[in-house]
């Protein structure tokens, strides 16, 4: 290969399949928070809205992305930049925290989750850019401003998509269904942005700084993303029970005291 060459855009099935994969067990989980994000008189759980974050901006975005550019071929060796990475996974945890803070801290409106989606989705987008800026290649990135456009678009449109479902979905089989969709949203939007770019190949020299590289990097990140989940969903359920528990006593205690007023 010589300097100037363009190199072709493919994408390596396995890691490809499990980036969709990775993006809808994080929708998964973020459903699940959100279905709990507000208490009985109103207000919003911080623990639950620091849950959705988590799952919705760590995993379900940045996760999918991170694995969906580990997902392309390159006829080289490629490593990521930490400090990049590092604030893109960053910047997807706050900007999904304050999303879902957002919708959430009022009744749900159409305004406010459109207002929402289409702020977070041009985040999503410069994050993904951002992300894709953080890999470390020999080559430079030519991009097609259609190609762009159309992805911050779907960004924007996957994001609202993402939020109206947050906090409209009731049952298991929706919120299975609403996480699949969730995750093809994202990954359009993802994939959209490597096809908006063109990598031509410049050889460069040896990089300083931290950089993480190793053809089992992104499995690590994948697993260290699911052990994330397992940890939010067993939290949870957790919490589950324990609303449960107190809700009982709740109950009982209503029951006594309706006995003592009204004997007999």
């Amino acid at each position: 290969m010589q300097s100037g060459d363009i190199i072709s855009v493919s994408f390596r099935p396995g890691m490809f399949v499990l980036s969709f994969i990775l993006s809808a067990l994080g929708a998964y989980v973020a459903l699940e928070a959100t279905s709990k994000i507000r208490n009985e008189d109103g207000g919003l759980r911080v623990g639950y809205v620091l849950v959705g974050a988590l799952a919705l901006g760590g995993v379900t975005i940045w996760g999918m992305q991170f694995l969906g550019m580990a997902a392309q071929r390159y006829p080289f060796a490629v490593g990521y930049e930490f400090g990049l990475t590092f604030l893109t996974f960053v910047i997807s945890v706050v900007v999904a925290g304050v999303a879902l803070w957002y919708v959430g801290k009022s009744a749900f409106s159409a305004k406010t989750c459109i207002v929402s989606g289409c702020a977070t989705g041009a985040v999503m987008a410069g994050v993904n850019y951002l992300g894709m800026d953080a890999v470390h290649t020999q080559g430079v990135l030519s991009w097609s401003v259609l190609g762009v456009g159309a992805s911050i678009l779907i960004a924007a449109v996957a994001a609202t998509v993402s939020l109206w479902l947050a906090f409209n979905v009731e049952s298991e089989a929706q919120r299975r269904t609403a996480s699949v969709v969730m995750a093809l949203s994202v990954g359009g939007s993802h994939y959209i942005g490597v096809l908006a770019c063109t990598f031509i190949y410049v050889p460069k020299p040896g990089d300083s700084g931290l950089i993480l590289e190793g053809a089992y990097l992104p499995y690590v990140v994948f697993a260290l993303c699911l052990a994330m989940l397992g940890v939010m969903k067993l939290q949870l359920a957790r919490a589950a029970r324990v609303y449960q528990k107190r809700l009982e006593v709740r109950m009982n205690e209503l029951l006594e005291s309706r006995d003592t007023t009204h004997p007999g």
